[in-house]
């Protein structure tokens, strides 16, 4: 759960549900996707907003999507 997360953790597995998902890209080049941004939710409902930059925002750009 989301609730269990701690910063003294450095392996862990969630099962999340992407609520909101949005692009940054490059300042004037809107096809340069530097990275994403999501809001996730797990099934007590608690959120959390996370963040995936270069290079792995290019294994996950199309596999990705709210639901």
């Amino acid at each position: 759960m989301i609730s269990d997360l701690n910063p003294n953790m450095e392996d862990y597995t969630l099962k999340v549900r992407i609520i909101r998902i949005w692009k940054f890209t490059s300042w004037g080049n809107p096809n340069d996707v530097r990275g994403f941004g999501m809001v996730l939710i797990d099934e007590k409902g608690d959120r959390i907003e996370c963040n995936v930059d270069r290079p792995h925002n290019i294994k996950w750009d199309k596999v990705l999507e709210e639901y």
